[in-house]
């Protein structure tokens, strides 16, 4: 027995054919056939097998009864002469292929199977060129010419052998989505993002590749049309740009997963990122207010971002973004915020969109992100997650930030998924917070270092405002587990 995968198997059985060409050469055969056995191959050679006065004719037979599986074929001049011009004889001048393995292996499978169980070994050269039987045609072969050439293929060998191939293609991926359907068009984002995706699984320096990816995706976000047409607000078409910028939305989610799973999220090229993006709407020449859908996309960027480090455990990156101040230019001069900047709703998009759908929704931006939540990747619980995550932290600023009188501007994020959490029973993060392992990891998000300090952080950010932003459903401290928070291993 052989073991192969951690399992053991019935050894390969390999014959070996070859030329008696000279003492030293057939010393050489014996030298590769002995490293074969002792790598669990069952190499099959005359030298071992046949002893004086034994029939030469009957081992052959014997071995094709075996039923080989790969055949190895030792080739130098002298045997290329005997294999092509089928002289010399089994057990005399050599050990020339016979007939019966030969028919037994070239009878059964399909033709690539076949043309698998045969190798050409080259062990001498003519006039520096490898030579190989005609029945090999233009088949590979390895090359084991000189010593240094020996040992160096000695693997490739065994690979042949155990049918373990050094390389092996990755499995067939999913068709890019701008090629699903009848989209005509990629997304414009999508040549950097593949870039980006190479840099970092061939271990290059990813931060170039992310910030022309990042470049292309401002550029894709500062297309969207204002809400506006003729100098009258012009929802729907804003709302059809928003549909429009789906795929570069979803490549944004694909490439930042991918990202996280890599290790390869900046913080800080996120963070420039989401200033800048800022930053276009408030050097634009139009009214706020007709920004609002750019300005949602934007702000769903960062929720989706947020969701994935949730997801991959990525909490450092999703500390450093919402720790880091942000200088956003308002009038021209920047000003140092907080990430509540990032976003922002106008009452015209509210009034315009329940005017749309004709409903009377509480919460028109907690719809529209609630529509637009089609992927399987990040859905509309982990969106709630992510938006819970980053209200507590950006309403905790905002108080210290009155407490302390601090020399920046505190934008708020507002909470554009609230009026779903009381509709869930709990959040699954905060409920693994019992977890003493998983809490610690969290504290330096919230700038704590202990769970009763959590709790009280939590209560004081939220507290009797949780009540309202779910719109009267739920409690707070069954929704967020807070009583249990660091209570087990």
């Amino acid at each position: 027995m052989t073991t192969v995968d951690g399992q053991d198997t019935a050894p390969v059985k390999a014959f070996v054919s070859y030329a008696w060409t000279s003492e030293d050469h057939v010393a050489r055969v014996r030298k590769l056939v002995d490293y074969l056995r002792a790598s669990g191959i069952d190499a099959i050679l005359d030298q071992y097998a046949l002893q004086p006065g034994m029939d030469a004719d009957r081992f052959m037979e014997q071995v094709a009864q075996e039923h080989v599986q790969k055949v190895i074929a030792i080739c130098d001049a002298n045997y290329v002469h005997k294999a092509n011009n089928r002289t010399g004889g089994v057990g005399k001048e050599g050990t020339i292929m016979s007939q019966h393995v030969y028919d037994q292996l070239m009878t059964q499978g399909s033709p690539e199977e076949q043309r698998r169980r045969f190798v050409a070994v080259i062990f001498g050269l003519t006039d520096g060129k490898p030579q190989m039987p005609a029945m090999f045609g233009s088949s590979l072969y390895i090359d084991m010419s000189t010593e240094e050439k020996y040992d160096a293929n000695l693997d490739r060998l065994l690979r042949f052998l155990l049918d373990k191939p050094e390389l092996v293609a990755p499995p067939v991926g999913r068709v890019p989505a701008h090629l699903q359907g009848t989209l005509a068009a990629a997304p414009p984002t999508w040549a950097s993002a593949q870039a980006f995706r190479r840099a970092v699984e061939e271990g290059r320096r990813v931060e170039p590749a992310l910030r022309a990816y990042l470049g292309d995706l401002q550029a894709a976000l500062g297309v969207l049309p204002p809400a506006v047409t003729d100098n009258h607000y012009d929802y729907p078409k804003a709302l059809e740009a928003a549909q429009a910028f789906l795929p570069v939305r979803n490549e944004f989610v694909e490439v930042m997963d991918f990202a996280a799973r890599y290790g390869a999220l900046n913080a800080d090229l996120l963070g420039d990122f989401f200033e800048d993006a800022v930053n276009a709407t408030e050097a634009s020449s139009f009214p706020r207010a007709t920004l609002t859908v750019t300005e949602l996309v934007r702000a769903e960027l960062l929720l989706y971002l947020a969701a994935i480090c949730v997801r991959e455990r990525q909490e450092g990156v999703l500390t450093a973004l919402t720790d880091r101040t942000y200088f956003i230019r308002r009038r021209g001069v920047p000003q140092p915020d907080a990430f509540g900047a990032v976003y922002h709703v106008s009452n015209e998009f509210r009034q315009e969109f329940k005017a749309l759908r004709d409903r009377p929704y509480k919460s028109p931006e907690a719809e529209w992100l609630r529509e637009r939540a089609t992927l399987a990747t990040v859905d509309f619980d982990r969106l709630q997650e992510a938006d819970l995550l980053l209200t507590i932290k950006s309403r905790t600023q905002r108080l210290e930030g009155v407490q302390q009188k601090p020399t920046r501007i505190v934008s708020v994020w507002y909470h554009p998924t609230a009026l779903y959490w009381g509709r869930r029973d709990q959040f699954d993060l905060f409920a693994r917070f019992a977890s003493r392992r998983v809490l610690e990891r969290w504290l330096p998000y919230f700038g704590v270092t202990n769970a009763a300090d959590l709790q009280a952080l939590i209560r004081a950010a939220l507290g009797e405002a949780y009540h309202q932003m779910t719109d009267g459903w739920g409690s707070l401290d069954h929704a967020l587990s807070l009583e249990g928070f660091g209570a087990l291993n």
